[in-house]
C-alpha cells in the first residue's frame, strides 16, 4: 500500500488493504506457493 501511495500518488484513505492470504489461499495444500502471495486490486465502492 505504502508503495502506491509514494509512487503512484494514490490516496491512502481510499486504500483498504484486506489480507487472505492464510484465510483464503489459492493453493490450499501448499500454503507457501508464490501464488498464495497476492494482491488485488478493486475500484473503490461509490
Amino acid at each position: 500500500m505504502r508503495y502506491l501511495v509514494e509512487h503512484c500518488g494514490l490516496n491512502a484513505a481510499r486504500l483498504c488493504p484486506i489480507g487472505r492470504g492464510k484465510a483464503m489461499p489459492y493453493l490450499p495444500n501448499n500454503p507457501f506457493a508464490s501464488v498464495n502471495r497476492r494482491v488485488r486490486i478493486r475500484p473503490a465502492d461509490g
